[in-house]
C-alpha cells in the first residue's frame, strides 16, 4: 500500500534513494500533521541481491560441501537446497526428538520453509534433489502397503457377502421371534491399510490433515489443523510440498515453491 504524501511535503526523487532521517524529522517538526516521506526504494523494479549464504558457519564441513555440490548439480542457488534440506531433516527427525525451551514448554523440530523466486530460478530442481532420498525410501514402503491393501480389498468383498447373509439371517430370526445371530467377526471389513506418504504435493489443508492423522503416533500439527480452509498457495501460484518422516516418528516439515 502506498502512503499518500501531503501537499506540503515534496516527494523525493526515486533516484535519490532513501530520504535522510534529518529531512523527515524537519518536515515533522514543521508540520506535525504531515505524512512522513515514504521510502521510494520500495517502488524500484530492481531487487537487491540476496545476502551471502553462510554455509560454513551453520553447517558441518561435510554438510556444507553436500549442499554446495547439490546446488551446483541442480544448477540452483544453494539457498534453495538448504531450505529444502532443513525441512526434510526436521520431518525425518519427527517426534523422535523434542526441543525444551524451558520446563513446561517443548516443541517438535518442525520447520516450514519456502523457496521464493522468479520462474526458472532453480526452485524445483533444488527441492527435487533434496527430496530424492525421501522419495526413494517411500517407494518400498508403499509397495508393501499396496500389497496389504489388495489383500484387504479381497477380504472386504468376502466380508460384505457374509454381512449380507447375516442381515438375511437376522430378518428371518425376527420373523420367527427367535434371538437374532451376532455379526460374525469375519463379516467386518475394518479400515483399509494406510499408504505411507513421506512427500505430499499439491494437497489441500484438509487432505494434509487426513494424511498426517493416518500416520501412527502423529497428532495433526497445529499449523495444519488451524490453517484457513482455502490454501493461499493454490490461488497465488505456489505449489505446496510437504515432507514427513516414517510412521511413528512423523514430522510435518515442509518445503514449498512460490513465485510465478
Amino acid at each position: 500500500m502506498l502512503i499518500p504524501i501531503a501537499p506540503s511535503v515534496p516527494a523525493p526523487d526515486p533516484m535519490d534513494g532513501e530520504p535522510e532521517p534529518s529531512d523527515a524529522m524537519a518536515v515533522q517538526a514543521a508540520d506535525p500533521n504531515a505524512w512522513p516521506a515514504p521510502d521510494m526504494r520500495l517502488l524500484s523494479p530492481d531487487l537487491p541481491p540476496a545476502p551471502p549464504l553462510p554455509l560454513k558457519d551453520v553447517l558441518s564441513p561435510r554438510a556444507a560441501a553436500w549442499v554446495a555440490a547439490t546446488a551446483e548439480g541442480a544448477g540452483a542457488p544453494a539457498d534453495y537446497v538448504l531450505a529444502a534440506l532443513l525441512a526434510v531433516a526436521s520431518a525425518a527427525m519427527g517426534n523422535a526428538r523434542w526441543v525444551t525451551i524451558w520446563p513446561g514448554w517443548s516443541e517438535p523440530p518442525t520447520l516450514w520453509t519456502m523457496a521464493i523466486g522468479n520462474p526458472s530460478a532453480g526452485k524445483s530442481p533444488a527441492i527435487a534433489s533434496v527430496l530424492a532420498p525421501l522419495e526413494a525410501a517411500e517407494r518400498p514402503l508403499r509397495r508393501e502397503a499396496e500389497d496389504a491393501r489388495d489383500a484387504w480389498a479381497k477380504s472386504a468383498k468376502l466380508a460384505e457377502v457374509k454381512a449380507e447373509a447375516w442381515k438375511a439371517a437376522v430378518k428371518a430370526a425376527l420373523k420367527k421371534g427367535t434371538e437374532p445371530p451376532e455379526l460374525p467377526e469375519d463379516a467386518r471389513t475394518g479400515e483399509p491399510p494406510h499408504l505411507p506418504r513421506l512427500v505430499i504435493r499439491d494437497a489441500t489443508v484438509e487432505k494434509v490433515g487426513t494424511i498426517l492423522h493416518a500416520h501412527a503416533g502423529q497428532n495433526v500439527d497445529g499449523h495444519v489443523a488451524h490453517a484457513e480452509h482455502d490454501n493461499p498457495a493454490q490461488h497465488d501460484g505456489g505449489r505446496p510440498e510437504l515432507c514427513a518422516g516414517p510412521a511413528g516418528t512423523l514430522g510435518a516439515g515442509g518445503a514449498a515453491r512460490a513465485g510465478r
